[in-house]
């Protein structure tokens, strides 16, 4: 369980870096969910065993997981809201809050992890793809 904890406090702060860049809400949101999610692919899609050892560690972390997902789900809804605040996101046509835009996204990182067809490369193209349809539906 240790090396997971080390491994999540270590994505933790890719992503609080990558946030913290200069840039947009939309600019920081792609940095920090392609610098935490891209870390975790790498090993997940880039090793021969570690599809088996990350299905695993979902099993066994539990606790530790979720931590990281509400770790990255906050990330991202701080940023939403200041993107609106910006005037950059305009929610009120999906009638969606940031933390479901949030948690969509968290959601499908995290489930887009758990396919074993994915390459590193493939995911973060899939991704990429996807977060842009996604703030892309929300731009104001």
């Amino acid at each position: 369980m240790a090396g997971l904890e080390r491994f999540n406090v270590h994505s933790r702060n890719l992503a609080e870096t990558a946030a913290a860049k200069k840039g947009s809400a939309a600019e920081r949101m792609h940095a920090m969910v392609m610098a935490q999610y891209g870390a975790t692919s790498d090993i997940v899609h880039g090793t021969a065993s570690g599809h088996e050892l990350f299905e695993a560690n979902l099993q066994l972390g539990g606790t530790v997981v979720e931590e990281c997902l509400a770790h990255g789900e906050e990330i991202l809804t701080r940023l939403l809201h200041q993107g609106i605040r910006d005037g950059e996101f305009d929610l009120h046509r999906s009638s969606a809050r940031p933390a479901d835009v949030a948690r969509i996204i968290v959601t499908f990182a995290q489930n887009s992890l758990l396919d074993p067809h994915h390459t590193p490369r493939s995911y973060r193209k899939s991704l990429r793809k996807t977060l842009n349809f996604i703030l892309d539906s929300i731009r104001a």
